[in-house]
């Protein structure tokens, strides 16, 4: 029992280490905050009696709940269930620290299927490699340590006959560790998960759900929702409305609206406006709102989407939205105004399931169409045939403005392009590229297409009349995305940061650069005053960009609120990055321009960390409640099925 003790304790405390070192950054100076401040406790004392403590205990449940189920109900012989339940622990807590070490995050369905489905079409992510050879023999190797141990405790006991007893005595005060250290540890702190045991954390984060419950959450109304959410996002509260630019309303009139989102597109790598080599992106940025400080809503595609199209951040829970639900969001606005809308996507859209076609319903498209869907399966070099794909969304865009225009109506269309998807897109003869390269390659060729777009709407006529959003999905996420361009995997600009433009050569004749922070949540209010549609009764959280008020707002950027994701979750607020750290159940601080990170523990600061802890989940709260209140309002019209193309 001993061996097999030991044989599951060791992984365990491998898998533990790793899994904070990957999600602390600094795992030292993570540390050094479960020290009582003005105390000189070693460091040492902090992993006896916070870190380690919990894993013991988890060992001791789990070789306890193998023992009974194996042992005693099934009788399994010992050799066997000892040997077998150790390479089945090294396997599950290998595969959970691979997901850590890339998302930052154990394992859950989603990403379990997100992953199944990834690997259908990418096979070769899955090749066995020598390293991963050689971790699977490692592997089975260290599944015979109880069958080692045992035989050489027997060996030893016959050379010194009192072995077996320093073995109990051992393992007594092992257990007495466990219970008294490992208790007062993994219950010490609701929200440190540093102090839990790492299958503690695990089976959390497997049967955890942040989502909203129709029933749970509160029945808040449409004006308490925002009153609420205003209290939250505006700490000094709202001044007098002033905006940067007044456009006359005669000019506010419905145009053919055409947004773009980018794929992984952190503006880092993206300078969209500020780059003279980008020639249609910069032509563009003459005739537009712009801005270099505008922030992804989530770091998931689908996420973002859904913020950028209903104008709310979306509800804690499961990165993969599920249908059900009526928003105020500009597909279901929009055809209400006499709009086609139509969703095109740059890939597969039922490569992640049927979900996410009911989701693009549910968000108010009746045309719903995917590249491969039109161009076929692949029948030329991988990137050539994504360049492909893209240039196809980009035309089927194209002729939905032009078909809707020729019938007297207008346009919404939604393209969610694939370009910017690691692996980076390789230049042609370009196979030692830098990464950096690669995604300047992939701007270039977007740049490229951009200008494709915009030459077809001059040829048809309709290039002024014509509201067209560039944005970016979200940033790095990956643990591969950031060391392929040799960034840090850190929570912050590199994750949210995203390119933002709205070109509209009807109203603006020059250029307008918003000084402030914005959100994804702010394209669609801002798209409805752009075209002087009505907004009143209806539920948004963001607000018109050019609206003064922005400056004082917090802008929320969330990400441990969805299980599976990066384990952080923040916010921006004038020029400072919050940011609450789950592992630690700390709040960190930076300038939103320096990625130094220093401690939220300055009497100076702004806001306190009690203060931003409240915020965080103060928002959360909110978040679900909008969410519940969408959902609540769901009526299936017989005549709102969407077709697919």
């Amino acid at each position: 029992m001993a061996g097999w003790y030991i044989a599951l304790l060791v992984p365990t405390l491998v898998f533990k280490y790793m899994y904070l070192a990957a999600v602390s950054g600094n795992l030292r100076t993570q540390l050094t905050l479960l020290a009582a401040p003005g105390t000189n406790l070693p460091i040492w004392w902090v992993h006896v009696r916070d870190i380690v403590p919990a894993d013991f205990l988890d060992v001791f449940c789990l070789l306890a709940g193998l023992w009974l189920a194996g042992r005693v109900a099934l009788r399994i012989p010992l050799f066997i269930l000892a040997c077998a339940s150790v390479l089945a622990i090294v396997l599950l807590g290998g595969a959970h620290v691979i997901a850590i070490r890339e998302v930052g995050a154990p394992l859950t369905l989603d990403t379990v299927r997100i992953t199944r489905d990834w690997i259908a079409d990418h096979p070769t992510l899955i090749e066995l490699r020598p390293r991963r050879l050689a971790w699977l023999v490692a592997g089975l190797a260290w599944a015979a340590i109880p069958a080692l141990f045992t035989a050489a405790c027997r060996r030893l006991e016959r050379r010194l006959p009192r072995l077996s007893a320093a073995i109990a005595i051992t393992s007594a005060l092992v257990l007495a560790y466990s219970l008294v250290f490992g208790a007062a540890a993994a219950f010490a702190s609701r929200g440190a998960v540093i102090r839990r045991g790492f299958w503690t954390s695990i089976v959390s984060a497997a049967l955890s759900s942040d989502a909203t419950n129709a029933i749970s959450a509160s029945s808040s109304s449409h004006s308490d929702l925002l009153a609420r959410y205003e209290q939250i996002a505006f700490p000094l509260g709202k001044a007098a409305q002033s905006y940067l630019v007044d456009i006359p309303s005669p000019h506010r009139v419905p145009r053919h609206v055409v947004i773009f989102t980018l794929e992984t597109a952190p503006l880092k790598y993206y300078p969209l406006v500020d780059d003279p080599e980008l020639a249609a992106f910069h032509a563009m940025s003459s005739h537009a709102v712009v801005s270099s400080e505008h922030y992804a809503s989530a770091p998931t595609t689908n996420l973002a989407i859904y913020s950028l199209l209903t104008g709310t951040y979306p509800p804690p829970g499961s990165p993969s939205l599920r249908a059900g639900f009526k928003t105020d969001g500009l597909g279901d606005v929009l055809s209400e105004h006499g709009y086609e809308t139509s969703f095109i996507e740059s890939y597969d859209v039922r490569w992640n399931g049927p979900q996410d076609e009911r989701l693009l319903h549910d968000l108010g498209f009746a045309t719903i169409r995917d590249a491969i869907q039109m161009a076929g399966r692949r029948q030329a070099e991988w990137d050539a045939y994504r360049i492909a794909l893209e240039t196809r969304s980009f035309d089927a865009a194209l002729e939905q403005v032009v078909t809707a225009s020729r019938r007297g109506r207008k346009a919404f269309v939604c393209v969610e392009t694939n370009l910017g998807h690691f692996d980076w897109l390789r230049p042609s003869g370009g196979d030692g590229a830098s990464a950096a390269a690669r995604i300047a390659y992939t701007v270039k060729t977007l740049d490229t297409l951009f200008d494709r777009f915009l030459r077809g709407l001059a040829k048809n006529g309709l290039a002024d009349d014509v509201l067209i959003v560039v944005t970016g999905d979200h940033g790095l996420r990956f643990k591969m995305e950031f060391e392929s361009v040799s960034e840090e995997m850190t929570y912050g600009n590199l994750v949210f940061n995203v390119p933002f433009l709205v070109y509209c050569p009807a109203l603006f004749p020059s250029q307008v650069r918003l000084p402030f922070p914005t959100t994804h949540v702010d394209i669609a209010p801002t798209v409805l005053d752009f075209l002087g549609i009505p907004r009143e009764g209806r539920l948004y959280l963001g607000s018109n960009m050019l609206d003064r008020r922005l400056a004082d707002r917090i802008v929320f950027l969330p990400s441990a609120s969805f299980t599976g994701l990066y384990p952080a979750d923040g916010f921006r607020w004038k020029d400072r990055l919050y940011s609450l750290h789950r592992i630690v159940d700390r709040v960190t601080i930076r300038d939103a321009h320096v990625e130094a990170v220093s401690l939220a523990a300055g009497p100076d600061l702004p806001l306190s960390e009690p203060e931003a802890k409240r915020i965080v989940w103060a928002a959360k709260a909110v978040f679900e409640d909008t969410a519940s209140y969408f959902r609540r309002r769901v009526r299936q019209a017989p005549d709102a099925s969407a077709f697919r193309q």
